[in-house]
């Protein structure tokens, strides 16, 4: 609209919403200097013009304004985003390359946001879409994307017959962004290796096949028109038997670790330990607990602390822990290291509760640890566990 139209409103409103987007997510910046490259590779001529003084200054403040919460914590936190999310190397390539694919596909969140499987405590079809959907899925079997691979190839092999027309620079631009930004991920190993990261691009690459099958059907006769609008239709269908496998599976056995109505309970049933310092063994649910308590909580997370750290949290007079379950553990090993490094300070866990989502499944754990009591003999004793655990929804 900037550049359409002048003013520049639009272009202080565009950066001020790119800010606020690396507020949210940081790593939204590998889009930006995608797109930047972009801009200058495609349009240089253009650029240049309309790159004053004036302009950059506007658009610096607006992108200011916009992700000044982030800027302030790195101010406070000497840059903590940064050193902690930029790791470059090479050797990780090969691994985006394949989470790219899977993305691609769409079955990447299959055992990510849906359970793998049912649970003790199954759910009940409800309504008629939910019935519906199970049907459907059930007669189909679990759908992907894999149109959409072939919807790139198509687009790319429709890319050079637009060169000359005005569609050409824009999908110039658009594969420019999206090998940029990606390069970026991919040679960094500390990040870019989930779907959540990957799925940042992807306006970029929907947009680029959109563009150049519309610019190709301008090209083609009238059957070649309805071959690409049936070509369309094929792939509409096929996100939308992608999406209802997501949906079914849900429907059927419900969330996953990190989804489920679990860490609504464990809100609730930590209440009691609210003004303890509670300390957060695993991934995943911090934030939730923050959230709940407006801040209020005395919480430590330990599941990327060093042994040191962590001996100190086991120390803390009056601490609660608060870990998943053996077979729910997002970062795995890191309740045996808590484990292991108690055992050696003289301490055990004592359960106080478990925490079960609406499938019956525990997915958390509310423990102290206390110390081994020391026999007559002088030596020490350790076990994991004394005491019981809550019921299905505790």
């Amino acid at each position: 609209l900037w550049l359409q139209r002048g003013g520049r409103r639009w272009l202080a409103l565009a950066f001020f919403l790119w800010g606020l987007g690396l507020w949210d997510k940081a790593l939204m910046i590998w889009d930006l200097a995608g797109l930047t490259v972009a801009v200058l590779c495609v349009y240089p001529r253009e650029s240049c013009r309309a790159l004053r003084p004036k302009t950059a200054g506007i658009a610096a403040v607006a992108l200011v304004a916009g992700a000044l919460p982030l800027i302030a914590f790195n101010f406070a936190h000497h840059g903590a985003t940064a050193v902690s999310n930029t790791n470059l190397a090479l050797v990780s390539i090969p691994d985006k390359l394949a989470e790219l694919k899977a993305v691609f596909r769409g079955d990447v969140l299959f055992d990510n946001i849906v359970a793998a499987t049912p649970a003790a405590i199954p759910r009940e079809r409800a309504t008629f879409i939910e019935r519906a959907s199970i049907a459907w899925n059930d007669q189909l079997g679990p759908q992907t994307t894999r149109p959409f691979l072939f919807a790139l190839v198509l687009a790319g092999i429709s890319w050079p017959f637009l060169l000359r027309r005005r569609q050409g620079r824009i999908l110039a631009l658009l594969a420019i962004a999206s090998v940029v930004a990606w390069l970026q991920m991919a040679a960094n190993t500390g990040t870019g290796a989930s779907a959540h990261h990957v799925i940042l691009l992807w306006p970029l690459p929907c947009a680029f096949i959109g563009i150049a099958l519309a610019g190709a059907s301008e090209r083609l006769p009238k059957y070649g028109r309805w071959a690409v609008a049936a070509l369309v239709a094929w792939f509409t269908i096929a996100n939308t038997l992608n999406t209802n496998t997501y949906l079914a599976v849900l429907i059927r056995n419900g969330g996953s670790t990190p989804w489920t109505r679990a860490s609504e309970r464990l809100a609730g049933a930590i209440s009691h330990y609210r003004d303890d310092p509670i300390a957060t063994v695993d991934w995943g649910y911090v934030n939730i607990l923050r959230m709940f308590y407006g801040g209020a909580l005395r919480l430590t997370p330990i599941d990327e602390a060093t042994p040191d750290e962590i001996a100190v949290a086991v120390l803390k007079p009056n601490a609660i822990f608060i870990q998943h379950t053996e077979d729910n553990q997002m970062f795995p090993g890191v309740n045996e290291r808590l484990r292991g490094i108690a055992a050696g300070l003289g301490y055990s866990e004592q359960p106080l509760r478990t925490v079960h989502d609406d499938e019956g499944r525990a997915i958390f754990e509310i423990f102290r640890l206390t110390k081994n009591p020391t026999p007559l003999d002088g030596s020490s004793t350790s076990g994991r566990r004394s005491g019981g655990t809550g019921g299905p929804g505790g």
